[in-house]
């Protein structure tokens, strides 16, 4: 028979491993903001535009992958417009939160069979 020592220390560790594993595959529940039509050249951009950007773009940093992108602004009309260093802020934030998420898709396990029909084989 196990003392209660032991499986005091059973349970605790047991606890530990599920606590972990909940934090590691919690999947995380928070739509985006739509960001409206397609933008080009000869269109107007609006403060209000470039806010549900920057919201959007904090979102999807914190529920993912939390990485430092900046301090998020917030621009309103007829106030100082975006600058260059703040569009490549955005820009830069936007192409690493890419790239991680392209690196995590390479490392995604696959399967070394393939599941389905067995048509063609004897």
């Amino acid at each position: 028979m196990l003392h209660s020592e032991y499986w005091h220390l059973i349970l605790k560790n047991e606890n530990r491993i599920i606590h972990n594993s909940d934090r590691k595959y919690r999947y995380h529940c928070k739509s985006l903001e739509s960001m409206g039509e397609e933008k080009n050249y000869s269109s107007w951009y609006y403060a209000r535009e470039f806010n549900v950007f920057e919201r959007n773009l904090d979102a999807i940093n914190q529920t993912s992958y939390n990485k430092v992108i900046g301090t998020t602004k917030t621009f309103f009309d007829n106030g100082p417009f975006i600058d260059s260093s703040e569009l490549n802020r955005i820009e830069s934030a936007t192409l690493r939160l890419y790239e991680i998420g392209q690196n995590h898709k390479k490392t995604l396990p696959r399967l070394s069979v393939r599941l389905g029909s067995l048509k063609g084989v004897k």
